[in-house]
């Protein structure tokens, strides 16, 4: 009987403005759980996280985005923050980034703004979504059926709006990886 393969960490993707919560909660989650994250951010180095009304910590990305496989990775978190999604938005690699989860049929968990990727990315069709208010529109027209709801969970798809806290969708997610637990990839 052979050895299963070592477990991939799972990237959490970031741009400047990103919630700081979500990444550190996902982080500490993730540590508890014993899985391994790999900050990713659209210029690499630093990033700038937002804490209440303001710009918080600066945090060390380990990976540049227009580097990044997907096929390195067992699932993709993408902390809300609308700077950085926006961010995020005009970069094609995070589309391309997205968009190689989703095919892999990995886990994937966006909060507040961020499932706005999953429309942009082209992988919205026919999902259950939830997202911040001001993103249902965009989802709808990229033929997500919208849930009016703080937390979804469609298979592997773990979406939150704005006002979800933190700790239920970290818990959804971890449920996501622990059912999916071959990398289709490899």
């Amino acid at each position: 009987m052979s050895e299963s393969p070592k477990k991939l960490p799972v990237a959490i993707l970031v741009a400047a403005g990103f919630i700081e919560e979500h990444l550190t909660d996902t982080q500490k989650t993730l540590l508890a759980a014993e899985t391994a994250c790999v900050v990713i951010a659209a210029e690499g180095g630093l990033v700038q996280g937002w804490h209440d009304n303001g710009w918080g910590h600066h945090f060390m990305a380990e990976e540049t985005l227009s580097e990044v496989l997907s096929a390195d990775f067992s699932a993709l978190i993408i902390p809300g923050g609308e700077r950085s999604i926006v961010t995020l938005a005009r970069s094609p690699h995070a589309s391309r980034v997205v968009k190689a989860f989703a095919d892999a049929e990995k886990p994937i968990a966006a909060f507040g703004a961020a499932p706005r990727l999953l429309a942009d990315a082209g992988v919205a069709a026919g999902r259950r979504v939830t997202a911040a208010a001001g993103e249902q529109e965009a989802l709808e027209q990229a033929g997500a059926q919208w849930a009016d709801e703080s937390l979804v969970v469609d298979r592997l798809l773990v979406t939150a709006n704005e006002q979800a806290a933190t700790a239920p969708v970290l818990n959804a997610f971890l449920l996501a990886i622990e059912n999916n637990p071959v990398d289709k990839a490899a």
